[in-house]
């Protein structure tokens, strides 16, 4: 998973490299809150949704939410991964019925 590091940004580097294990189970609200103290596209969608982070409860891999983040970004067309595309696959990760208004919501922002 070492080599996936480099295509996010230096803000998603940040967020990610406060977990220890790429392997154990972290709480989605921990890594919402990570995003929610960067600045950036991230921090700024989530103050499109009304979404906190107790709403957020699966508990998610950090090689699963790397995964799902390098996916968004290839489905919207950018070459690196940053605190948005974390946010939007934390967010499906989650099943939360904020993935769809969130994936509308940063094409405006964009």
């Amino acid at each position: 998973m070492k080599s996936s590091i480099g295509r996010l940004t230096l803000k998603a580097q940040r967020v990610i490299m406060c977990f220890a294990d790429w392997n154990s189970q972290i709480p989605s609200s921990d890594i919402f809150l990570k995003i929610q103290e960067e600045t950036g596209m991230g921090k700024n969608l989530l103050k499109t949704l009304s979404l906190d982070e107790a709403s957020l409860v699966v508990k998610v891999d950090l090689g699963t939410l790397v995964k799902g983040a390098y996916y968004e970004a290839l489905r919207l067309k950018q070459p690196y991964v940053g605190t948005e595309h974390l946010l939007l696959a934390l967010l499906k990760l989650n099943g939360a019925p904020f993935y769809e208004s969130a994936q509308e919501k940063l094409s405006k922002l964009s």
